[in-house]
């Protein structure tokens, strides 16, 4: 398959999650017309729907203060300029090839910037047992290095299952963080009231009667305070709910994080998301 006939062919999210325009009735769950548009299929962050990423969403080919939990790349420190290194789900890319690479002096890998490919990712479909269902096989390989990914789609009413396995196809151990960006769109209406969010996390031993959270994009400069545009509470159990009191205008961007070093969370990785029209989706994790 041709890269034009791609829907995704960047260095960050795993392709094999562009799981997009997604219909439930004639409401628009997961559509494509409400981010990074116009679309650029080289571009690290235009991804749709269930876009994925395996890593921590940082630079760095480490997870800060995480030890040695890699920041979804393989072979990236022990690799030179020009030499390949794996991203787990995307394959083998080039080191210092990105734009971000040439600026910055401190060698780190840069997870939002696009890398040149060492050579062109392979998915190859498996045989389904239902014509609801679909599943797909990528595995890349460096030297004692190498990974494989089995993903399964199966659609059943209004569940959509969606299980990835990854397999390690190497010598050396590696760990990993994993995350579902689920890029809802809500049937195209603008964020605003009546979109919200129910998180399934409880910070017990918070006696505060609000929720904690950071918002590193403030202090970077890309982002603006989360409580400008929403109502952020937390019940009595510790759960956490957001409302959306003002409509976002465009080129506002917004990033909470509610998961605290020096609190103590607990979670089953469950979410419901809201949208004006009532349409919502709720998500849950059974191996959580």
């Amino acid at each position: 398959e041709s890269e034009d006939s791609q829907y995704y062919v960047g260095s960050r999210f795993e392709h094999g999650s562009m799981i997009g325009d997604v219909v439930y009735g004639h409401k628009t769950v997961y559509g494509r017309e409400m981010w990074r548009t116009p679309h650029d299929a080289s571009w690290p962050e235009s991804g749709v729907g269930l876009a994925s990423e395996f890593g921590c969403g940082d630079d760095g080919p480490t997870c800060a203060g995480k030890g040695d939990i890699t920041n979804g790349v393989l072979g990236y420190e022990s690799a030179k300029n020009g030499e390949p290194f794996l991203k787990i789900g995307v394959g083998a890319l080039i080191k210092g090839s990105c734009p971000d690479c040439l600026t910055d002096p401190t060698d780190d890998y840069k997870f939002n910037s696009p890398y040149k490919f060492y050579r062109q990712p392979k998915w190859s479909t498996l045989p389904s047992p239902s014509p609801n269902e679909v599943s797909y096989l990528h595995e890349e390989s460096l030297g004692d290095l190498g990974y494989r990914i089995q993903k399964t789609i199966r659609l059943e009413g209004n569940i959509m299952t969606v299980r990835t396995i990854l397999s390690n196809s190497g010598k050396k151990q590696f760990s990993t963080p994993w995350y579902s960006h689920h890029f809802f769109t809500g049937d195209n209406d603008p964020v605003g009231p009546g979109y919200g969010i129910d998180l399934g996390l409880s910070e017990y031993g918070v006696r505060a009667s609000a929720p904690l959270f950071d918002q590193p994009g403030i202090g970077l400069g890309w982002a603006e305070d989360l409580n400008t545009y929403a109502n952020v509470t937390m019940a009595r159990d510790g759960s956490i709910s957001m409302r959306m009191s003002k409509t976002i205008p465009e080129g506002v961007r917004l990033k909470a994080e509610f998961l605290d070093e020096q609190t103590i969370t607990l979670t089953d990785g469950s979410f419901t998301l809201h949208a004006p029209n009532g349409l919502s989706v709720e998500e849950r994790i059974p191996e959580l």
